[in-house]
């Protein structure tokens, strides 16, 4: 135990480090996540995540987890996404994935996540780096969620049930042919046949490596693939 607390600790100094270097020079960027990084001091996502998953009952309230930036940028890159893109953040938390999304990619973003909390921080957030437009917010279940919009979607979904995964791939079958999807740890293909997995890479999060996958929503009948 001991010598993970050191490599995590480790990890998350070389994450902080780059992030300074790489996304620091951007003042819009600096300002919002110097602003959450003090926010996270007084009152951590996990904390946040926490007290939630606690008042709705769910067994387990300690598994959440945020991408890294420079991994968010590896997968970013492996996606092809680019400033003509309109990307959905599904679980967006805080809002930093998005942010970051917006400022360095360029996309239009909106960010889903049902926890009002992270809702109110994610707006917040968006205020303090004094973007008026390609950046918005929804509070609501990924289920209800409209992904006609949607050129690309980004789902770090590795705590959902399988059960509510191929639920969500059925209500992303409303998306239109060609829209990509980056899921963290699977496949959508295993889930829908509505999706084809065009190709996948490794990256890295805290807790180890994995893999993401570059899902392709297919031109298929609207029936098709039930």
């Amino acid at each position: 135990m001991i010598a993970l607390y050191f490599r995590l600790r480790a990890y998350f100094l070389r994450e902080y480090f780059a992030v300074l270097n790489r996304y620091y020079p951007n003042a819009s960027f600096r300002r919002a996540d110097l602003w959450h990084l003090f926010r996270n001091l007084c009152d951590s996502p996990y904390a946040i995540h926490k007290r939630y998953a606690q008042c709705r009952g769910e067994s387990d309230p300690y598994t959440f987890g945020e991408t890294p930036l420079t991994t968010l940028e590896t997968i970013a890159a492996f996606a092809g996404w680019n400033a003509s893109d309109s990307i959905l953040d599904l679980g967006c938390a805080t809002g930093r994935t998005s942010l970051w999304l917006r400022c360095f990619i360029g996309s239009c973003v909106r960010g889903i996540d049902n926890n009002p909390e992270f809702i109110r921080r994610a707006n917040h957030l968006a205020r303090i780096a004094e973007i008026q437009e390609g950046l918005t917010f929804e509070e609501g279940d990924m289920l209800d969620c409209d992904f006609s919009w949607a050129s690309g979607v980004y789902l770090y979904g590795t705590a959902l049930e399988e059960r509510y995964i191929v639920d969500l791939c059925d209500k992303m079958a409303e998306m239109r042919a060609g829209t990509s999807v980056v899921s963290i740890s699977y496949s959508l293909e295993e889930y829908c046949t509505k999706f084809k997995c065009v190709k996948k890479r490794s990256v890295r999060f805290p807790w180890g490596e994995t893999d993401a996958y570059f899902n392709i929503k297919l031109d298929l009948p609207p029936d098709a693939g039930k």
